[in-house]
């Protein structure tokens, strides 16, 4: 992580986040230090809400270096990672893959929920194993608190926040509208 972290300080890219993110207790109570986060650092940056996360894909108009996304899934399909070539037109079970495969992000970093731990390492472990996605190297998966952590002085071009009406929930929705209250001029 650490490695990571000092990486992305002093490069520009975009932060997602999937109010599916939020789901669990141990999420929920990083909820205020993203507030914080949202109204004070990324202050200035554009801030789009939508409810699928394939229209994020319409939102990046030019490469960027990094896109982090804090989200309950991955986004890119265990196919891709495996090496097949990414899914078109995309959906947002797969708007990471397109994005990296277009050019239009240069690093993914996946920051998935404490209880998705098991699944994160057994996703990329079979990536490795498998070594045939030629684009793994600019993928990553870090703990969704340890991301919340390093966000701190990174620089953001713009924030993408949305909820998956697939996996909606009453706290999820209030999360979402939370967050949008906090950005009245959000697009």
């Amino acid at each position: 992580m650490a490695d990571l972290a000092q990486w992305i300080r002093g490069r520009a890219g975009i932060v997602s986040i999937d109010a599916d993110f939020f789901t669990n207790p141990p999420e929920q109570r990083l909820l205020p230090p993203m507030r914080t986060w949202l109204t004070n650092e990324a202050a200035g940056a554009p801030v789009a809400f939508r409810t699928e996360h394939v229209d994020l894909v319409d939102l990046v108009p030019r490469p960027v270096e990094f896109l982090i996304n804090f989200d309950f899934h991955m986004d890119c399909r265990v196919e891709f990672l495996h090496g097949d070539p990414p899914k078109c037109p995309p959906c947002s079970a797969s708007v990471f893959e397109t994005l990296l495969s277009d050019g239009l992000i240069e690093r993914y970093i996946w920051a998935f929920p404490a209880v998705r731990r098991t699944v994160a390492a057994r996703v990329f472990s079979s990536a490795v194993i498998t070594g045939r996605q030629p684009l793994l190297s600019r993928i990553h998966g870090i703990e969704g608190r340890d991301m919340a952590e390093a966000l701190t002085g990174i620089e953001v071009e713009s924030v993408f926040v949305c909820r998956s009406p697939s996996y909606a929930t009453v706290t999820t929705d209030a999360i979402y509208d939370d967050l949008q209250s906090l950005t009245p001029t959000a697009s």
